[in-house]
This record gives C-alpha cells, sequence and structure tokens, in this order.
C-alpha cells in the first residue's frame, strides 16, 4: 500500500516539475540561477494574486457602494412614506376633531334651542293658563253679578206682586 501512495506523490511532484519547465524554461536553462528563478516566479505569482486580489477588492467595493445607494435610496423612499402616511393619519385626526368639534357645537345649539324653544312654550302656557284664570274669573264675577241682578229683579217682582195682593184685596 505504502509504495503506491509513495509512487502516486512522486508521479505528481513530477508532473507538477514539467508543467513549471514549460512556463519558466529559464530554470531548466541555468540551473546556477535556479534560486532567482524561483525568486522570479514567486515574484510573478505574487504580482498577478496582487493584481487579481486588487481587482476583486475593487469590484466589491463597487458592488457595496451600489448596494449602499440602493439601500439608502429605499430609506429615502420609505422615509418618505412614513412621513406621507403619518400626515395623512394626523391629517385624519384633525378632521375628526373638526368633525366632532362641529357635531359638538350644533347639538349645543340644538340644546340651546330646543331649551329656548321649551322656556318660550313653558312661558306661552303660563300666560295662557294665566289668561284663561283671567277670563275664567271674570265669567265667574259676571255671572255672580247677572245672578244677583236676577235674584234682586226676582225679588223686586216678588215684592211687587205682593204689594198688588194686598192693594187688591
Amino acid at each position: 500500500g505504502t509504495t503506491l501512495v509513495s509512487s502516486t506523490l512522486s508521479h505528481s511532484s513530477q508532473t507538477m516539475m514539467e508543467k513549471e519547465k514549460l512556463e519558466f524554461p529559464a530554470l531548466e536553462a541555468k540551473p546556477k540561477n535556479k534560486a532567482e528563478a524561483e525568486a522570479k516566479k514567486s515574484a510573478h505569482f505574487k504580482k498577478k494574486e496582487h493584481a487579481e486580489a486588487k481587482k476583486r477588492a475593487e469590484a466589491a467595493a463597487k458592488k457595496a457602494l451600489k448596494c449602499q445607494k440602493r439601500m439608502e435610496a429605499a430609506k429615502a423612499r420609505s422615509e418618505a412614506e412614513a412621513q406621507k402616511k403619518a400626515e395623512a393619519e394626523a391629517r385624519k385626526v384633525e378632521e375628526a376633531k373638526e368633525r366632532a368639534e362641529a357635531q359638538k357645537a350644533h347639538d349645543e345649539a340644538g340644546a340651546q334651542k330646543r331649551a329656548e324653544a321649551e322656556a318660550e312654550a313653558k312661558q306661552k302656557a303660563e300666560a295662557k293658563s294665566k289668561m284663561l284664570s283671567q277670563a275664567r274669573r271674570r265669567e265667574k264675577a259676571r255671572a255672580e253679578a247677572e245672578a244677583k241682578k236676577s235674584a234682586k229683579a226676582t225679588e223686586t217682582k216678588r215684592r211687587e206682586a205682593k204689594k198688588k195682593a194686598a192693594s187688591s184685596k
């Protein structure tokens, strides 16, 4: 088992080396400058990686900025909507208050009118009853006077009849 593993390892490292030889012919050409070539290779990779990382970072920053702008726009929109909503709500409340006040004033005016009408009706009724009672009193007095007169006349007639009767005897 172990021989198989070691042979595959050596094989894979061999292919890696062959690839590197293809990419960097300088390595094969000058074995004495192997260290220099290694450094160059490393620097080349580092440069490449750095450039790619920079590109990635810039792309990410751009994306983040775009996202932030979108979020800010959405926030501004939602704030404007919330403001509108709040204003509409306040308007509704104000209108309701005004309606309630108008209704209250109307009701109060109605109550006052009713009270005035009731007082007037009461006054009229009192005046009418006073007039009626006065009329009744006058009528009673008249009737009494009439009765007295009638009684007097009857008395007078009776007296006269008595006199006549006495004189005719």
